[in-house]
């Protein structure tokens, strides 16, 4: 069971039981599926997106990218970018304090101007690493969030797709950047620092791309140009035309992120266009685009899916407006084949103040299966020995008050239950 699917269905379901509450975790969680929050974020102002240069004001910061990142642990937002290739800024926003700030936390080229582009599509986040990996004309950047500590610049292979208007996303199973730029497509491994070719020619235009993954469908979507050309790439390294997106692709004009809650691909008009403020969102398993009503405002925006609350978060920066977003009502959705089967386990008592027995339905008796509890950050507290009876028992004495998973495991098989500990 991986870190990060424990992380997210933990905040999910029981976040307020054991977890830091938060602003934007507080409002999630009342809203309906299909509903906008003005959050009305405190700190995103003019003095935040541009920069005076001796009265000549710059392009905003937000100029040519559509992308957030998000760091569940931390509850915040990330985004690194520069306005018209004036020195960058850090700007973070924290869903706790419901605030933004501009972090002066850069490498020394990007505040000198030294390494400059826009951020176009190029910051994508490793959640569960919490690393944060950025392109820009010196090289790839990594920003560790848990230490604060940026990495040297590491040159890239020159036949990676990247450049000025490319679009590069974190791909977890391919433990790799995946990235477009003008219809090529490649994929490089933060191991081995080698890239694969995945796909050249597509039709898309030369630059200002954009890019979202999802986990649930374990899909790399991507495109750039008026047409709306729009393809898939999978963790085969397959890449494949799907159904055009309802407008212009292209990353200071439309926005593409990904729905935490179904995995599905969320689309938000050009402002320029008949699809201004309009909302649509893509089924992978149907290859169809449906609307999704409209957005509170008509303004580009740039977004990042919200894994630990169900959520999209949306700031529009010509308004200084922070949103969040519920497609469907429920928690994150999960990698399409990590959901447990549909196997009985029971525990009594529940909630549990010293000692609790768990007892397996008889599909899980025909052999010895193994218990593993775990606690709200994914982090393994307890594995049970192997029984043959079905029966586990087990004290508290070690476990902190709070809401902990219980998983039970054979050949394959497994089920789930959520326990609360009291003391």
């Amino acid at each position: 069971m991986s870190k990060l699917f424990l992380m997210a269905l933990c905040f999910a379901v029981l976040r307020s039981a054991v977890c830091t509450g938060s602003v934007l975790g507080d409002a999630a969680a009342s809203m309906k599926a299909g509903e906008w929050r003005d959050l009305q974020a405190n700190g995103m102002d003019y003095g935040m997106l541009y920069y005076d240069v001796n009265g000549d004001y710059t392009n905003p910061v937000t100029d040519y990218s559509d992308n957030l990142s998000w760091d569940p642990t931390g509850n915040e937002a990330l985004y690194v970018g520069s306005g018209n290739y004036y020195t960058y800024k850090f700007l973070r926003y924290s869903a706790v304090t419901n605030t933004w700030r501009s972090d002066p936390n850069l490498p020394a080229c990007m505040k000198n101007r030294g390494c400059n582009w826009h951020a176009f599509d190029n910051g994508s986040m490793d959640e569960v690493n919490r690393k944060y990996y950025f392109i820009n004309s010196s090289g790839l950047w990594t920003y560790s969030v848990a230490t604060s500590q940026w990495s040297s610049a590491l040159a890239l292979p020159s036949n990676m797709a990247q450049g000025v208007g490319s679009a590069m996303e974190y791909f977890p199973s391919l433990n790799g950047l995946a990235s477009v730029i003008g219809g090529t497509v490649t994929v490089y491994n933060l191991t081995t620092h080698q890239v694969t070719v995945a796909a050249t020619g597509l039709v898309m235009a030369g630059y200002n791309q954009v890019a979202a993954y999802s986990p649930t469908f374990r899909k790399f979507f991507f495109g750039g140009d008026a047409a709306g050309n729009f393809y898939s790439m999978d963790s085969a390294k397959k890449v494949v035309k799907v159904a055009n997106a309802p407008g212009l692709l292209h990353e200071n004009n439309s926005t593409l992120t990904t729905d935490p809650a179904t995995g599905k691909i969320l689309y938000l008009g050009d402002p320029q266009s008949s699809n201004a403020g309009k909302l649509f969102v893509y089924n992978p398993d149907s290859d169809t685009w449906q609307s999704a009503g409209n957005a509170p405002q008509t303004g580009h925006a740039l977004a990042t899916p919200v894994s630990n609350e169900g959520v999209v978060l949306f700031l529009f920066p010509a308004t200084y407006k922070t949103y969040i977003y519920k497609h469907a009502a429920g928690g994150t959705a999960l990698e399409k084949g990590t959901l447990p089967s549909a196997i009985s386990l029971s525990v009594s008592p529940n909630p549990i103040a010293s000692h609790a027995r768990f007892t397996l339905g008889t599909e899980l008796k025909a052999g010895p299966a193994t218990l593993a509890l775990y606690d709200c950050k994914g982090r393994k507290i307890a594995t049970l020995a192997a029984s043959t009876q079905g029966v586990f028992n087990w004290s508290t004495a070690k476990a902190p008050a709070g809401v902990y998973l219980v998983k039970a495991e054979l050949k394959g098989k497994s089920a789930t239950k959520w326990i609360t500990v009291v003391k």
